[in-house]
């Protein structure tokens, strides 16, 4: 059996954990994140087995038909972030030991945070879990009658029976499970460690590891591309013959993009990508991160950047429209879309979908609304559990007066875990004038209750007189009213 593999998204562990046939081993998780989130979608038996109550029974099961109307296969929620999960349900997993990044130090200053984590966890699983001891260094929880464990790289047990060892390469890139959001620190990240000794460390302390994945984790910006190479340094020590041609030419790829990033240079940029492709991905620069954290400024300076030596470069040219479109510069956003889906390759499927989404969004702008009406129809076949295109296909049955259409997307949208009260706030405005109101009357009024449960949520003065209108509307219908 093959031992070490390396590949980007973290999930494909799960994947490459079942063609190997792994069963009943502890996991060894060395990762700034737990990857440990539970699927809210769930089979029958499954919803049996973890419901707590009868209004938790109701709950998972309205979620999880919500979630079969619009996605029938349950393990399409599989992703970067919850894959371990199943991997423990199937019984690949046994014990779960979580090594979090830094030092003695770190792990003190991030006990809170990680505190919170697992009892997030155990909120959700319910009596079956439970934190069982918290040392200075390590945190031991129980989850499913499995131990997990969480703890520093110096504190990790000794682990002398065969154990799965799954390491995420940002762990070497944030020193603390504090600043393990992709937003936390942008463009300082480095190295806090390096491979070798992270490998020197693990093998003084997991004695056989039985199977060995590696995820560089570089999309979405958790692993500054420029780091990459460091996942082909970690699988070259664990396996010199199988991963030395490849961390030779990525090793050398990184060089010359670390030479483009300092000079500007283009024909280091042009030598980067001829030895690695995906040097030409949207993670090369960190625009999309400064969009997620509003600035524009930045966001605009790091597109541009890769621009001057690769003008069709389909990722920023997308992170250029999604600016565009921030600005509600609608011509411009559908110009840098159409380029990017005129053009798109394999290698940026991600760009395509979200250009065509941003597509739509500038023709919904542009006033366009059969353009935009198609192009949403033809991203959710694509996509089909992403909440925002319902809520753009609600806008424009709205403006084609198709209320009852609207209604429907505008639910659906909500259901599929649109943020925000815009949603719901437009679907009480609307219920006025339909006369199936009574449905939309009880799910306003669920959804609403489900809001107010949850104390610590800061709402803006707009979503303050939103929740105003949202509430006088579900009393005004109750009682068989209107405005």
């Amino acid at each position: 059996m093959k031992k070490v593999y390396l590949f980007e998204d973290h999930d494909l562990s799960l994947e490459i954990w079942r063609k190997n046939r792994i069963k009943g081993l502890d996991l060894v998780h060395v990762d700034a994140h737990i990857d440990f989130s539970f699927h809210e979608a769930e089979s029958i038996d499954d919803i049996l087995d973890h419901a707590r109550s009868v209004a938790d029974l109701k709950k998972r099961l309205e979620y999880s038909q919500s979630y079969s109307h619009f996605e029938q296969d349950f393990s399409k929620q599989v992703d970067i972030g919850n894959y371990i999960y199943p991997a423990m349900r199937e019984g690949i997993v046994k014990d779960f030991y979580w090594v979090v990044p830094g030092g003695h130090k770190e792990f003190i200053a991030s006990k809170k945070v990680l505190i919170a984590t697992l009892k997030q966890l155990i909120r959700i699983e319910g009596s079956k879990a439970k934190i069982n001891c918290l040392e200075e260094d390590s945190i031991t929880a129980q989850i499913f009658g499995r131990k997990l464990c969480v703890c520093s790289l110096e504190s990790l047990p000794l682990q002398k029976k065969p154990v799965i060892l799954d390491v995420d390469i940002d762990f070497l890139v944030i020193k603390s499970a504090n600043a393990a959001n992709n937003t936390a620190k942008i463009g300082k990240r480095k190295p806090w460690i390096f491979p070798q000794p992270l490998q020197e460390s693990l093998r003084q302390r997991v004695l056989d590891p039985r199977i060995i994945t590696i995820a560089y984790s570089c999309n979405g910006g958790y692993t500054p591309i420029k780091y990459r190479y460091l996942g082909d340094e970690l699988a070259y020590l664990y396996d010199p013959q199988e991963f030395k041609l490849r961390y030779d030419r990525n090793l050398k790829a990184a060089q010359l993009f670390d030479q483009f990033i300092s000079t500007g240079k283009k024909r280091y940029y042009r030598k980067a990508i001829r030895l690695n492709p995906l040097y030409r991905s949207s993670d090369n620069n960190y625009g999309l991160l400064y969009l997620l954290v509003n600035n524009y400024r930045k966001a605009r300076k790091e597109f541009d950047k890769i621009q001057r030596v690769d003008q069709s470069n389909p990722g920023s040219l997308t992170g250029l429209g999604i600016l565009a479109l921030k600005k509600c510069e609608f011509r411009k956003a559908e110009k840098y879309f159409l380029t990017v889906l005129k053009s798109s390759g394999r290698v940026f499927a991600q760009e395509e979908k979200n250009s065509l989404l941003g597509l739509a969004e500038a023709e919904y702008g542009l006033k366009n609304f059969t353009k935009a009406e198609k192009l949403l129809l033809k991203y959710i076949k694509k996509q089909p559990l992403e909440s925002r295109s319902r809520y753009l296909l609600a806008r424009i049955y709205e403006q084609k007066k198709d209320l009852g259409l609207a209604a429907k997307h505008y639910i659906e949208a909500i259901r599929l875990g649109l943020d925000g009260l815009e949603a719901m706030y437009r679907l009480a405005k609307l219920s006025f004038r339909l006369k199936e109101k009574n449905s939309i009357i009880e799910y306003i009024s669920a959804q609403l209750n489900r809001i107010e449960k949850y104390k610590n949520i800061r709402f803006s003065l707009k979503d303050i007189k939103r929740l105003s209108f949202i509430r006088n509307s579900v009393i005004g219908l109750e009682k068989g009213g209107g405005k």
